[in-house]
C-alpha cells in the first residue's frame, strides 16, 4: 500500500527559505527535514514589497495578540516565516488607501463597498466581565456589512496534542439570552463536554469564539470567513492534513449553513488571490505578483534513502 503523502510545517518553512534563495516555485524537501522555526530579520521583512510600517503597525499594536512583542528567548511571533498574521498584512494592506476598489466574491454573495480595513481587530463579546476577547486578522466594515476573516496558514498541518476548550461562559450567556442560533446548537455537536474541538485540524472552537465576538459588533449585516493557505500542486487535497482539514471544513459549515446572524464563509487564500489576479487594474496585478512571489510554492516530497545523511540544521 502506498504510504499517505504529508506536508509538515517544517517542509513548508524549507520550500519558503529555498525560494529565497532560487526563486524557484518548485521545491523538493526532505519528509524529514530538521531545521529551528524560521524567523524574519524584522518584521518588515515578514511582508511582500510595497508594504511600509504604517498601514499595520498601529493595528497590531492595539489588538492583544501581541504580534509585534518579543517573546521569551524568541523573535516577535509576526517575524515567522509562516506567520499568518503578516499574510493576512501582505494580502490586505495594499488595498487600505483604495478601499473602495475591493471586492471579494463569497461564492453566495460579493461583498464591496468597504469603507474600514483594520488588522487584529479586536471583536468584544456580550460575556459579563470577560478578561479576553476574540481577536479577528482582519476586520472590514461598510455601511451595511461587517467581514470579519480568520487566516490560518500553518497552524494546522500537526495535530495539536492540547487543544483550546471553549470556555463555558459562551454557552451560558447562549442560555441566559435564549439564542437559538445554528451556532450555538452546533456548539453540542463539535465540543464534548469540557469544551473541547472533535475536530483534529479544524479550530472550531476559536471559530465559535469569533462567532459571539462578531455577533456582539452592531446591527450590520456580519460575516465570519475562514481563509486558509495550501500548496500549489494540483492533488494539495490529496496530501494530508489538507484533505481531513477541508473534510472537517465542509462539516461544520454545513451545521451553520442556515445562520442568518453570522453567515460562515470558507475559502482558499489561494483562491482568493486568483480572483484579484483577473483584474485589469495593474496596481492589483503588482500586488497579485509580489504576493505570489513570496507565498505560491509547490512542494515536492523527497524520502532519502535509508543510510542516506539527513539535511543539516538550518538556524
Amino acid at each position: 500500500m502506498k504510504p499517505e503523502r504529508t506536508i509538515n510545517q517544517k517542509m513548508v518553512e524549507a520550500a519558503l527559505i529555498m525560494k529565497q534563495i532560487n526563486g524557484e516555485m518548485i521545491q523538493t524537501v526532505p519528509d524529514n527535514v530538521d531545521l529551528k522555526h524560521v524567523y524574519c530579520a524584522n518584521f518588515t521583512n515578514s511582508v511582500i514589497d510595497g508594504i511600509t510600517a504604517d498601514m499595520f503597525c498601529c493595528d497590531l499594536i492595539r489588538g492583544d495578540g501581541r504580534e509585534l512583542s518579543n517573546q521569551s528567548g524568541s523573535a516577535p511571533k509576526f517575524n515567522s516565516i509562516v506567520s499568518s498574521a503578516s499574510m493576512a498584512v501582505s494580502t490586505f494592506a495594499p488595498w487600505k488607501n483604495r478601499l473602495s476598489e475591493l471586492s471579494i466574491d463569497l461564492g453566495s454573495q460579493q461583498l464591496t463597498g468597504f469603507n474600514k480595513l483594520e488588522f487584529e481587530h479586536i471583536a468584544r463579546t456580550a460575556i459579563p466581565r470577560a478578561k479576553k476577547h476574540p481577536n479577528l486578522d482582519v476586520w472590514l466594515e461598510s455601511d451595511n456589512a461587517i467581514l470579519a476573516i480568520e487566516c490560518k496558514f500553518c497552524e494546522f498541518l500537526s495535530k495539536r496534542d492540547k487543544k483550546a476548550s471553549l470556555n463555558p461562559s459562551y454557552k451560558r450567556l447562549a442560555t441566559e439570552q435564549k439564542m437559538d442560533s445554528p451556532w450555538v446548537k452546533a456548539i453540542d455537536v463539535v465540543t464534548n463536554k469540557n469544551g473541547i474541538s472533535k475536530y483534529q485540524f479544524f479550530d472550531a472552537v476559536q471559530i465559535i469564539r469569533h462567532y459571539f465576538g462578531v455577533l456582539n459588533s452592531g446591527q450590520k449585516e456580519k460575516h465570519l470567513l475562514y481563509l486558509y493557505w495550501h500548496p500549489e500542486n494540483k492533488d494539495w487535497m490529496n496530501i494530508h492534513p489538507y484533505g481531513t482539514h477541508l473534510m472537517e471544513l465542509r462539516e461544520f459549515s454545513e451545521l451553520v449553513s442556515k445562520a442568518t446572524d453570522v453567515q460562515f464563509h470558507y475559502m482558499s487564500i489561494n483562491e482568493l488571490w486568483e480572483q484579484w489576479y483577473l483584474s485589469s487594474n495593474s496596481q492589483v496585478k503588482d500586488h497579485l505578483k509580489e504576493i505570489k512571489k513570496k507565498y505560491s510554492i509547490k512542494i515536492n516530497n523527497h524520502s532519502p534513502k535509508k543510510g542516506a545523511t539527513n539535511v543539516k540544521r538550518i538556524r
